[in-house]
């Protein structure tokens, strides 16, 4: 794990990581090369942010 990550809970299904840094393009495109496999919790504004480029992805398909 990165000196930023820290795992804070694991379930049989999921894991909880809490990060400490400001977002790049590179972490905004790891997040989204997980697919449906991964959700932002927060802050707010990122989860936002995250879910209008799926948003717009998901025009791209209609």
């Amino acid at each position: 794990m990165c000196c930023s990550q820290k795992e804070i809970k694991t379930e049989d299904n999921y894991t909880f990581f809490e990060y400490f840094l400001r977002p790049t393009y590179d972490f905004r495109q790891e997040i989204l090369s997980h697919g449906a496999e991964i959700e932002v919790i927060s802050p707010n504004w990122f989860r936002e942010e995250i879910k209008e480029i799926v948003n717009q992805m998901q025009e791209g398909y209609k």
